[in-house]
């Protein structure tokens, strides 16, 4: 038993990304609100318990709209019954590989380990040859799921019941789009050939055309619901009662009695919501963030309704212009002092552009400033980012608390308030210099000193010991300079001096570290894929130093 659970560390499984997962450690997700979403909830649990249903699920829908949620309070059923055997919830801002889609199979498959009879000795089988789980996500689904699957079905002590376990992928659209569409052909061919079901799979994504093109176009049995399907009546009374709870909650949290607002209010927040449970998630927390009684934000908010002057020219609009006020009252007054502007830019910055969440202690070392100057305007954000205990800084990491909010900082310009917008390029040059900084002052030889030898693997050296060694600044700047090389604009003659003297350092001293460390970090396969973008883009003063 201890060998087989020691054979499935190898498959390297994303603990938080499960439905059990906390977000960061910090909150766990939520589920829908009693007597919300009836009938959709109702359609999937029936799907689950039909005998003759089919063995895959898309259910889709815009940004906004309670996928995750959905998914959430899916999970809790089927667990409290049994019937969930494994679930993935992808994420592009918690970091951690959420966004990898070559990660879900592995992590699907340390699960069904512990929750499928007879999974667990035909897997270890399996991991006993050498990167199987390196392989293509077409083989890792052949290796690891169903083969093992099939084997374990088959043995004489096998006993499965009739309805089969639920396995739930969320968010799928949150992956790279090759990948994401990949693991759904692979999964559909598996059911086209009418081979045994052992799992049912139900997707929650956004309708993206690299996710819908292979379900449409399979031959397989395949059930679909779009969330907009839903009557905009039910969807007003849900987000309606899910207004009125949280009015109710927050009232009672911090005793501000029922006075501070109106029915008129609660009806004022549904109709701006639209279909959109995360406007109203989003007022609700940026209410009850208030350090005061809340009228004030109420006030700010009624500014915002769209009347019969007012061209709505999308479904997202409200939501935009509700971020807008927000960022443009932040702190609730216009207090902020230019290095906290500055400072409040970067961290935009670094929400929407980082390819890693980053914790307030890192990205206060990347930055070269005060960890307190961080917490204080980050902490100004928290109706939009979910901001770690100070007690969990050191392993916490800033994330936003929807991916809406971080689209919007990248597509929305002209409606960041006008103080707050920065220049993307000039931002991605800023973070390249300084993370050319940390590598020149922080690389050495024999970066984990005597612990290593020639004998030594990355495999021998745990992360928690790893980390005592190699900071995470100096792990994100070893992995993503590049990222931000690809991207920095370089025609500003100071900053082009500036990345030329730090990046003559880097590769006349420490480019032999920067592989060290990029190996203990095990960032390899994240750094050709860098090198190789960054030889076919325009910045050939980098290109040219390699």
């Amino acid at each position: 038993m201890n060998f087989c659970i020691d054979l499935l560390k190898r498959l390297n499984h994303i603990a938080n990304a499960s439905f059990m997962g906390a977000e960061h450690d910090i909150q766990t997700r939520v589920e829908c609100t009693p007597g919300t979403r009836t009938q959709v909830l109702d359609m999937l649990i029936a799907w689950t318990l039909d005998p003759e249903g089919t063995p895959f699920f898309w259910l889709n829908g815009m940004a906004g709209t309670g996928k995750s949620t959905i998914a959430q309070s899916i999970c809790n059923r089927l667990n409290a019954d049994g019937r969930l055997a494994a679930s993935f919830f992808c994420s592009r801002s918690a970091g951690g590989g959420r966004s990898d889609p070559r990660r879900i199979i592995p992590t699907l498959a340390f699960q069904l380990a512990y929750h499928v009879q007879g999974f667990m000795k035909q897997i270890c089988h399996m991991l006993q040859t050498p990167d199987i789980t390196t392989q293509s996500i077409e083989k890792q689904l052949q290796q690891l799921l169903w083969e093992p699957l099939d084997n374990a079905f088959m043995a004489p002590e096998a006993s499965w019941n009739e309805i089969p376990l639920i396995v739930v992928i969320d968010g799928l659209d949150e992956c790279s789009d090759a990948g994401a569409q990949q693991l759904v052909q692979s999964l559909l061919r598996r059911f086209e050939h009418d081979l045994p079901v052992h799992l049912r799979f139900l997707l929650f994504s956004r309708s993206e055309r690299h996710i819908g093109i292979p379900i449409n176009a399979s031959t397989a049995d395949v059930s679909r619901f779009e969330l907009h399907e839903v009557p905009q009546s039910d969807v007003s009374r849900d987000i309606r009662r899910y207004v009125e709870a949280g009015m109710k909650e927050m009232s009672s949290r911090w005793d501000w009695g029922t006075m501070w607002y109106t029915e008129d209010d609660v009806h004022f927040i549904v109709v701006q919501a639209d279909v959109l449970f995360i406007y109203a998630a989003t007022v609700l927390k940026y209410l009850g963030d208030s350090k005061i009684r809340p009228e004030k934000r109420l006030h700010v908010l009624r500014q915002l309704e769209f009347t019969a002057k007012t061209i709505k020219t999308s479904a997202l609009r409200p939501l935009h212009l509700l971020y807008n006020t927000i960022l443009e009252n932040l702190g609730e007054a216009d207090d902020l002092e230019d290095f906290e502007v500055d400072l409040i830019r970067n961290i935009l910055f670094i929400l929407s552009q980082s390819p890693t969440p980053l914790s307030i202690p890192a990205i206060a070392d990347l930055l070269d400033i005060n960890r307190d100057e961080v917490r204080v305007c980050i902490g100004l954000l928290s109706s939009v980012v979910r901001v770690p205990l100070e007690s969990e800084e050191d392993s916490g990491v800033v994330t936003t608390l929807h991916a809406s909010f971080p689209e919007f900082l990248r597509s929305s310009s002209q409606l960041l308030p006008e103080h707050l917008r920065f220049d993307i390029g000039e931002l991605h040059c800023l973070f390249l210099i300084r993370c050319l900084a940390v590598m020149n002052e922080r690389l050495r030889e024999g970066l984990l000193g005597t612990r290593a030898n020639i004998w030594t693997s990355c495999r021998n050296v745990g992360e928690g010991e790893l980390s005592t060694f190699i900071s995470p600044v100096l792990a994100y700047a070893a992995q993503h300079w590049q990222f931000h090389a690809i991207e920095a604009d370089l025609s500003d003659s100071i900053s082009l001096n500036a990345v030329y003297a730090s990046t003559v350092i880097f590769v006349n001293l420490h480019l032999l570290h920067w592989l060290e460390c990029v190996a203990w970090t095990k960032a390899v396969g994240t750094v050709r894929n860098y090198l190789t973008k960054l030889c076919a883009s325009d910045n050939m003063l980098l290109v040219s130093s390699f």
